[in-house]
Parts: C-alpha cells; structure tokens; sequence
C-alpha cells in the first residue's frame, strides 16, 4: 500500500499557485518579463540623464574658474583665455565684447602648446582625449567657433 501525504508547505503553496519564485526568469509570465524589461529601460535612462546632469554641472562650475593663460593676436584684435578647464573663451578687443565659447568634452583645452594666426582668425591647440589616450592637434576658427 503507498500513501500519498499531502503537505501545505510553502512550496507546494508556490507551486499550487502556478509560480516558482527560485526559477529562472526564463519562467517567468510574459507580463512580468515586460514589466522587467520596462523597469531595466527606465533605470538606464534615469542612470543617463543623471549622468549628463553632473557632466553639465561640472562644465557649469569650470566656468567659474579663474583665468589661467590667454594669447593675443598679433594685430591685437582677439584674445583667448583658458581657465584650466574643458572649455576656452574668445574676446574681440576691437569691439570689446565677448565672441564665443570653445569647448571639448574629450579634453582640458590648455595654452600652453597653442598659437594663434596674426589676425587671430585660427587657433592651432594641442590636445590629448583621457579616454582613449591619444594626442592630436585640432585647427579652431574662432570666427565661427
């Protein structure tokens, strides 16, 4: 004679119920693998925008920096001033007012390797990108930014 024992455990409660909660999510039902899938979505984006908001921070305080070098063009019609930062600024000294603002988000953007034209139409500047680890040169014209 064989005896079936029936027992109200919590797993057979689980299993009575139609859900495992140790199986793999494999298993799960179709409308909790969306509301997975959505809630991993909307934790990735929140992590991005989180991340965009402290990277405009942090260029918001740079601005805030003092000047650390300029160059003058040779006809002394522009000036440049770094600010040991990601950022660099144009000043026309003919009309007195500010042009525009340089930026990189690769790279501080220093004077200390950099040359302007006479007329102070281009800025020659060494560069170096601290993610992939490389120099380069870049050619900015300061008209149009």
């Amino acid at each position: 004679i064989q005896h079936t024992t029936h027992s109200s455990s919590k797993e057979n409660m689980k299993r009575s119920k139609g859900v495992l909660y140790k199986e793999k999510p494999a298993l799960w039902h179709l409308w909790e693998k969306q509301n997975e899938i959505n809630t991993g979505k909307k934790r990735k984006k929140e992590n991005a925008l989180k991340l965009e908001v402290e990277t405009l921070q942090k260029l918001a305080k740079e601005k805030n920096n003092t000047i650390d070098q300029f160059l003058l063009s040779g006809d002394e019609k522009i000036a440049v001033c770094s600010y040991y930062a990601y950022h660099l600024s144009v000043f026309s000294l003919e009309t007195m007012s500010y042009v525009h603002t340089l930026e990189s988000k690769e790279s501080m953007l220093f004077l200390y390797n950099a040359t302007l034209t006479y007329t102070g139409h281009y800025l020659v500047l060494s560069n170096y990108n601290e993610k992939e680890k490389i120099s380069y040169v870049t050619l900015w014209n300061l008209i149009t930014g």
